[in-house]
């Protein structure tokens, strides 16, 4: 798992980094001391992130405000509110839009059973993603998305490539990219790819799928991509 944390106080987010760490070994984290930070670098992460640690209280800045901004262009994010004023934002936690509601909110000084229950209700949100709903007229389908491929934008269409076959329908990539977990990223404006289904990436212009298609790597998602493969290795 790969996680943020924005909190102004670099001991309290050392020590937050320290907890997960015992909790989840093989979990990633960054810090982020301010939420201009954050909100400049996430385009780097956001494809592999699966929860941000978000201090309400920074510095020069309102952290719930800050995380409706992040769940606006990012709503697969997972959030967790900390801070050591609860009492006092509560009210304003329900009167933001609700993208911007948390999966769980921890006060300082976090104590580990309930970091543990913030990390067991984010491991629950990325499962409620498993399955995606696939619109083509009046019906409604299901496809794991462990067993999609790539999704590819050809004018009006979409082309869904997994695991049984292929899925033609009418749509936008923007309508499903916000519907995919955290183990997809977009390699191509045009393209979206599972990332635990590729087989090679050539010279980081194309990516070889599982299913032998090969999908173009642009100039513009070309960071993004070898960030998300980084992390999903590492």
């Amino acid at each position: 798992m790969n996680y943020l944390i924005c909190d102004d106080e670099p001991a309290a987010a050392e020590s937050l980094k320290a907890k997960i760490a015992e909790l989840e070994p093989d979990s990633s984290v960054r810090i982020f001391t301010t939420l201009q930070a954050l909100l400049f670098n996430i385009e780097d992460f956001a494809d592999r992130i699966d929860g941000v640690f978000m201090d309400i209280k920074l510095r020069n800045a309102n952290g719930i405000s800050g995380a409706a901004r992040l769940l606006s262009s990012h709503p697969e994010i997972k959030l967790v509110y900390i801070t050591g004023y609860a009492s006092e934002y509560i009210q304003e936690l329900y009167c933001v839009d609700s993208k911007a509601l948390p999966a769980a909110i921890l006060t300082k000084p976090i104590e580990m059973k309930y970091l543990r229950n913030a990390l067991s209700k984010i491991h629950e949100r990325e499962k409620q993603a498993e399955l995606l709903p696939i619109k083509n007229g009046g019906t409604v389908t299901y496809l794991s998305t462990a067993e999609i491929i790539s999704i590819v934008s050809d004018k009006r269409k979409l082309i869904i490539r997994h695991q049984g076959g292929c899925v033609e329908i009418y749509g936008r990539l923007s309508d499903y990219r916000e519907k995919l977990p955290a183990s997809f990223a977009q390699c191509h404006k045009s393209c979206i790819v599972n990332l635990n289904r590729i087989n090679r990436i050539v010279n980081w212009a194309s990516i070889e799928m599982s299913d032998g298609s090969v999908l173009p790597i642009s100039r513009t998602y070309k960071d993004g991509i070898k960030t998300a493969v980084t992390l999903i290795n590492s």
